[in-house]
């Protein structure tokens, strides 16, 4: 990818540089060369999709998403990507990137100027859509070849008309525009729908769509911390903080949409869009509320009655998830980030409270399990670390199926504490697993004393 400028490069002072192996980490000021930049905003080349074993099977999705991708094949004029299951999580299918050649990245002449989050999004195998437009030459007609560029730098006005000269300008992709300038940018409208579509995005990213209520997107860390929750049929689970809900679906799946599953989140929008989602995946299970997760315990609650409404008493759950807020360091790509030091910096308090919560909901015998989708020693290894100090009724166990790598031997863990939890992330490899998103998964017993 070409240059890329971050708003606030600060961030990466956030970033400790063993994170990256070793490798070397020129300034923030030539970020062509430095090999967080790289990381950061670049896509994972690997498309992940968790089976909705409610509906289907592996192999009946797996067909399903063969034909669909070798018709977009043909019709892209690509050779077909490969579709497999993943060897040690048998509800995700792996799609590898398309197999591109450089001259099929060659750049047009037509260009179209995009925000960042759309560029990001782009990188990740999506069309642009209207909202995200910010400039095209005027004599640009539906039906034409143009190369899709971000403004990472978020200088470009919006409507430009002359070529955008910057150096926060970054190629991301090709595709074929589907409306005209008039309609993007006439006066009064409001366009949605696809402006561009996209038919190679520059980080060759296999666009799929998967058909709900069978599968859904889901970056491979997710998937793997359903797996390590790993809830049996007729169980009591509460996720903390659910939101958007893919997590709280594949737990109903992993439930076989048996027992209780209570799913809290404090914005009731969002928790709108989760029953919504539930729905769909006909995850029956769920009992979905608008709730302050810190608020969720109470030594004067009643045993929960049919609605399982909080807040609850101490003791109740078998099982609790703890996706907490946290700084979404982890997430990729970012063309643009705006975070500063003291955002991230305000997290663990917030996560220890959570946390704090977590811990008295759990039963004796039952497992708690933490995650982010951040790559601070802050919020990841120094809390599995204040827990195990602040709770002795914890006892952290391996975080299995170990899919990613062990935590860094730089934080207040100890060596033997380091394999038990593990971490997705930098350095970039060539597996799912070494090519996703930035994650972080511990998980603890509560023992009786």
């Amino acid at each position: 990818m070409e240059k890329t400028i971050f708003v606030n490069s600060d961030v990466f002072e956030n970033i400790p540089e063993y994170l990256f192996c070793g490798l070397t980490c020129i300034c923030k000021h030539n970020p062509d060369e430095d090999c967080r930049h790289k990381w950061f905003s670049s896509a994972p080349k690997f498309t992940t999709i968790r089976v909705n074993t409610i509906i289907t099977s592996t192999e009946k999705l797996t067909d399903i998403i063969n034909y669909s991708i070798t018709e977009e094949s043909d019709r892209r004029g690509l050779k077909r990507p490969d579709v497999y299951q993943h060897a040690e999580l048998p509800d995700c299918l792996v799609v590898a990137p398309w197999a591109c050649t450089d001259a099929q990245l060659t750049k047009h002449e037509r260009e179209i100027i995009v925000d960042a989050a759309c560029g990001a999004a782009v990188l990740r195998g999506a069309n642009v859509f209207a909202p995200g437009v910010l400039g095209m030459m005027p004599s640009t007609q539906e039906g034409e070849w143009v190369s899709i560029y971000t403004d990472s730098g978020r200088r470009c006005k919006r409507g430009l008309t002359v070529p955008f000269v910057d150096p926060g300008k970054v190629f991301v992709g090709n595709g074929i525009m589907r409306m005209s300038r008039s309609h993007l940018f006439q006066k009064d409208l409001h366009p949605k729908g696809v402006a561009v579509e996209v038919m190679l995005p520059a980080s060759g990213v296999t666009a799929v769509e998967v058909p709900q209520p069978l599968g859904l997107l889901q970056n491979l860390p997710s998937i793997v911390c359903g797996r390590v929750v790993c809830p049996r049929p007729g169980d009591k689970v509460i996720d903390l903080c659910a939101a958007p809900g893919h997590k709280t679906t594949h737990l109903a799946a992993l439930m076989e949409n048996t027992g209780v599953l209570v799913a809290l989140d404090k914005i009731p929008r969002k928790i709108e869009a989760l029953k919504a989602l539930c729905e769909t995946m006909q995850a029956d299970c769920v009992r979905a509320y608008a709730f302050d997760s810190t608020r969720a315990v109470s030594a004067s609650a009643h045993a929960s009655g049919s609605d399982w409404s909080p807040p609850f008493a101490p003791n109740t759950f078998d099982h609790v998830l703890l996706d907490a807020p946290c700084s979404a360091l982890g997430q990729r790509p970012q063309i643009s980030c705006k975070i500063t030091s003291k955002q991230i910096s305000s997290h663990p308090k917030l996560q220890r409270k959570l946390f704090t919560t977590a811990v008295q909901l759990v039963k004796p015998g039952g497992s708690l399990v933490y995650s982010t989708c951040s790559l601070t020693r802050e919020e990841n290894e120094d809390i599995v670390s204040w827990a195990l100090g602040s709770f002795p009724q914890l006892e952290l166990v391996p975080a299995v199926p170990l899919v990613g790598k062990p935590g860094i031997a730089q934080s207040s863990l100890c060596e033997t504490d380091c394999q038990k939890v593990q971490r997705f992330g930098p350095p970039l490899g060539d597996s799912p697993e070494e090519d996703t998103i930035g994650f972080f998964i511990a998980k603890f017993v509560k023992v009786k004393l």
